[in-house]
């Protein structure tokens, strides 16, 4: 039964550490000659196989300088439509311009924070940006199978799989100290170069199903 045992650990893969021996049982209630089985364990809590790879991150945009100043003029423009929808000259067509401004700086402020999301399950990475942590919309979406490397920006295995006609694509902070990656992803005859800001938990997800696709370290 040893030799039945090794064959089947041999045959798995697995180490035999992942094997338990358990109690033998009987083969039949005649009292037959007893049989050992083997069995893989039950994964344990908190233990993820290649299957269930999971990590997520949140980068937040860093919103540019003029946009404090956009904010601000906005603001003076719902002032100055809110005395106009107030004026009886104006009648119905100043409380239009009201509701205009109005609509004009919600949608300003709303789009001046900016967030992403990177979201990794298994084999696929996708990218979501969030306005004003309220509406959500699916950036990209792309599978192990299409991204060709992970390497940091500005690296030359970045710079090896880079062209000049792809497409570019940015999800990071644009912050001063952003450590950057460069993710280039071919999908048919499309190429594009997407720059992300992964967290070392999601690069390890992506390193364990391709090892050879992400280059972690410069």
């Amino acid at each position: 039964m040893a030799a039945e045992a090794t064959a089947l650990r041999r045959e798995s893969g697995l180490p035999d550490s992942l094997f338990r021996k358990v109690q033998p049982v009987r083969s039949s209630p005649s009292g037959d000659a007893d049989r050992e089985l083997y069995h893989l364990p039950s994964q344990k809590k908190g233990h993820q196989s290649m299957n269930e790879m999971y990590a997520e991150w949140l980068v937040k945009r860093k919103a540019p300088a003029y946009m404090m100043l956009v904010k601000v003029l906005m603001v003076l423009v719902c002032v100055v439509a809110f005395f106009i929808a107030v004026s009886p000259l104006l009648g119905i067509f100043g409380i239009l311009v009201l509701f205009a401004a109005a609509a004009a700086a919600y949608f300003v402020f709303r789009n001046s924070e900016v967030e992403f999301e990177y979201l990794y399950v298994s084999n696929q990475l996708t990218i979501d940006r969030i306005y004003g942590k309220t509406k959500r919309k699916k950036a990209w979406e792309g599978s192990m199978d299409e991204i060709q490397i992970v390497a940091p920006t500005g690296s030359t295995e970045a710079k090896d799989h880079e062209t000049n006609n792809m497409k570019v694509l940015d999800f990071s902070s644009h912050t001063p100290d952003a450590k950057t990656f460069t993710l280039i992803s071919q999908s048919g005859s499309e190429s594009m170069k997407i720059i992300f800001e992964p967290n070392d938990k999601l690069l390890h997800c992506m390193k364990m199903t391709a090892p050879r696709k992400i280059v972690d370290r410069v």
